[in-house]
């Protein structure tokens, strides 16, 4: 193996480092959020206006857009159950559903 070559791998080792370090500050802001009331009434908000679970209608410029919302709350949701359960998920969508009434 020649340096350039071990300087490739140890480069490819940082990466990876960096990659774990920010995927884990990802899931512990989550986790921070999850802690406070605001925090949860944040991302229910969030996953609110990502419309998950309604469906998509309208023009497809309109469509698109919604897909895009979709995407970046099924990020959100996927988050919240790695680090916690879907039963978590649940909690913030009871507590939306019951600030709505």
């Amino acid at each position: 193996m020649t340096l350039k070559d071990t300087s490739r791998t140890l480069s490819r080792h940082h990466k990876d480092e960096r990659i774990d370090f920010t995927r884990t500050c990802e899931l512990e802001d989550i986790a921070n959020l999850m802690l406070l009331p605001a925090g949860r009434r944040f991302l229910a908000r969030i996953l609110d206006l990502c419309a998950c679970s309604k469906p998509l209608l309208g023009s497809e410029q309109d469509m698109a857009i919604a897909e895009g919302k979709r995407r970046i709350g099924f990020i959100i949701e996927q988050d919240i159950k790695e680090k916690f359960s879907a039963q978590e998920l649940g909690k913030i969508y009871d507590e939306q559903t019951r600030q709505n009434k």
